[in-house]
């Protein structure tokens, strides 16, 4: 017994390392993406595509801070007092919210707007590392799956969407994937723990407070598994794992308060649905845009139509499959049933959303980004 315990204590270590230079090399390749170096640090906003938006954002939320201590406000310099920092910055009000509140400690805002994306981006392999060892936790190779997931979700990230988006400033939603799936892998093992209070549930409490500023779409992503975990295991939801359950709703709603109730008061202000009909932004009425998606000679929204990146996403669709139907048959088939549900339900968005016109609105084909790392778990 000893013998095996050291074994999986060496495997858990080996695990460890390997994650540790794979999140050395994704962070050393963040930083060489700024040219110059040094404006990764500097008090100067980055401009470019979206990043001009979010500064127009950030300023806003920080004068109306500082003058009224209000989170949002109207404007005399947008439209002649729009209402700004209610309806139109959801995706980023956690980098928001946070780089103000820091900035009353050091440094400015734009620089921690800054730091606190990139901070995000380089947590790309460890939330891959804890998720798959959450969800593989009772396998006995879950090290080795955990290490595999990690390194497949960094490789994804630099060779498709999550890459791009970073460039164009759409910092919140491939956040926001990432962190879903580590979400759901949390609630998965709270079943699992023994007692009233882990390092899980301090964890299902943090995703429960920043998922929701991170992008208010997540909900689409973590809701199907988690309403398909409890639907099979009814009898896993004891008392106490309710309990935690409405703990992290309470907590999610508390947090997040002050900036949902002016977003839906201005829930009319919302204008998604015009932009995306003056400019098809991450949409595609096409009823064939999977086929054209993976086997087209263009890309969908990509800067890499090419094979590498149209190969790496064909081989996550096949091995993810594989994956799955290896689940049903070592009998894991309530992870395989939450995984299909995710898949399901974020392939129909992706792929179909853009034939509805209020899911058109969504952008729906950002949301291959969650459907291909739920086939990196699988």
């Amino acid at each position: 017994m000893t013998e095996r315990l050291d074994a999986v204590e060496r495997n858990t270590r080996s695990s460890a390392k390997w994650t540790t230079a794979i999140f050395s090399l994704h962070t050393l390749g963040l930083a060489l993406i700024f040219n110059p170096l040094q404006g990764s640090l500097s008090g100067q906003p980055l401009i470019d595509q979206d990043w001009g938006l979010h500064y127009h954002h950030l300023v806003s939320l920080d004068a109306f801070w500082r003058r009224d201590g209000m989170l949002w406000g109207y404007n005399p310099y947008f439209m002649a007092g729009y209402p700004s920092n209610t309806i139109h910055d959801l995706s980023i009000k956690f980098f928001e919210l946070v780089a103000v509140g820091l900035s009353s400690i050091a440094l400015t805002p734009i620089q921690w707007f800054k730091t606190i994306a990139f901070v995000a981006m380089a947590s790309v392999p460890w939330t891959m590392y804890f998720a798959a060892r959450n969800f593989f936790a009772a396998d006995s190779s879950k090290t080795v799956i955990a290490a595999a997931a990690s390194l497949l979700g960094t490789i994804y990230w630099w060779n498709s969407l999550p890459r791009e988006m970073f460039f164009y400033g759409m910092i919140g939603f491939a956040t926001a994937s990432y962190l879903s799936v580590l979400g759901v892998s949390l609630l998965f093992r709270l079943p699992m723990q023994p007692t009233w209070f882990t390092p899980i549930h301090v964890g299902w409490l943090l995703f429960a407070a920043a998922i929701l500023p991170l992008h208010v779409q997540s909900v689409v992503i973590f809701a199907p598994p988690m309403i398909m975990l409890l639907w099979v295991q009814p009898r896993l939801f004891t008392v106490r794992v309710m309990a935690w359950i409405f703990s992290g709703a309470v907590v999610a709603l508390l947090v997040n308060i002050a900036w949902l109730i002016p977003a839906v008061d201005h829930r009319a202000d919302d204008v998604s649905a015009a932009i995306v009909e003056q400019l098809p932004l991450f949409t595609s009425a096409n009823p064939l845009t999977f086929l054209l998606d993976y086997l087209g000679p263009q890309g969908f929204w990509t800067f890499r139509p090419g094979f590498a990146e149209k190969g790496l996403r064909i081989a996550l669709l096949l091995l993810g499959l594989a994956g799955i139907a290896e689940l049903v048959r070592k009998k894991a088939r309530t992870l395989a049933a939450m995984l299909i549900s995710a898949l399901s339900v974020l392939f129909a968005i992706t792929y179909l959303g853009g034939l509805i016109p209020p899911v058109a609105a969504w952008q729906p084909l950002r949301f291959k980004v969650p459907f291909d790392l739920v086939l990196v778990l699988a």
